[in-house]
């Protein structure tokens, strides 16, 4: 995989070609807890464009970490959290 900052200008070339737009914040949440694969990138960057068309607004972390989650995508706070409740 490659490293955060690749990653980073993976999400914000795809979202060029696609002529969309996530915030900063959003591109870098993305790139820091999605590490698995580039393809999870891209279908992280669909999800979030859906859901962004769809309620007509911004989103924000707590929007993107539930999209992803719908989908089974998660990330590694998430992981921190259900096995820190797990515990």
């Amino acid at each position: 995989m490659p490293d955060l900052e690749t990653r980073k200008a993976i999400l914000e070339m795809k979202l060029k070609q696609k002529g969309q737009s996530l915030s900063t914040e959003i591109i870098d949440f993305l790139a820091e807890h999605i590490t698995s694969n580039i393809r999870e990138l891209e279908g992280a960057i669909n999800i979030l464009l859906t859901h962004q068309q769809l309620l007509g607004q911004t989103l924000t972390i707590g929007h993107a970490q539930q999209a992803l989650q719908t989908i089974g995508i998660t990330t590694k706070r998430q992981n921190k959290s259900t096995t820190q409740e797990s515990d």
